[in-house]
């Protein structure tokens, strides 16, 4: 079986140990890859669509953590679902 784009993101990044640039290149590289964005802004603004996660935020530090946040309530509903 296939396994989930957004797991292997999650098994990539602890949202509580991994360095900002580590979390940075994983979801930048991950966005690049597949067609998804990752997009800031000069004021800071900062945008990140991947696996039709959006998320929106005033700041990059601030949208990865929402986007990590995002995937892991995703994740969680998928496998409620197949359980």
């Amino acid at each position: 079986m296939k396994s989930d784009p957004i797991q292997r993101i999650l098994n990539r990044i602890d949202p509580h140990t991994t360095p900002f640039a580590t979390c940075h290149d994983v979801l930048m590289n991950e966005a690049m890859e597949t067609g998804g964005t990752y997009t800031v802004a000069d004021d800071g603004r900062t945008v990140i669509d991947i696996h039709r996660l959006r998320v929106t935020s005033r700041n990059e530090t601030d949208a990865i953590r929402l986007w990590l946040r995002a995937a892991a309530t995703s994740l969680s509903r998928k496998q409620e679902i197949t359980s």
